[in-house]
């Protein structure tokens, strides 16, 4: 994103479908950035979607790994069929370019 283009939001293709009731479900990711960017979910139901924030990740200019605990969210999204994942970021100052790289995704249940 750039001081012109300030939002970036990429989902996953897939909708995943996952346990509930308290079941552990993880997502790992390495990623650097140089700008705060969010995880979230998408909670599908079968007339509405529910977007849960899950986490703000801070800059780092050096590849670090992530393991989100998504089982809160997943389990408080009571109605839902499955999920999308989301990776998003928001160019609130006057930066010239804000950037995210993400490799090696995981979901794991």
């Amino acid at each position: 994103v750039d001081n012109t283009r300030t939002f970036f939001e990429c989902a996953t293709l897939n909708n995943y479908v996952l346990p509930t009731g308290g079941a552990p479900i993880f997502l790992e990711f390495n990623y650097k950035c140089n700008y705060q960017f969010t995880v979230s979910i998408i909670a599908n139901g079968i007339a509405t979607s529910q977007p849960f924030t899950v986490l703000h990740l801070n800059p780092s200019p050096n590849w670090n790994k992530a393991y989100l605990y998504l089982t809160p969210s997943v389990s408080g999204a009571f109605s839902a069929i499955n999920y999308k994942i989301v990776w998003g970021m928001i160019n609130n100052t006057s930066a010239d370019s804000a950037a995210m790289v993400i490799d090696n995704i995981k979901l794991i249940k």
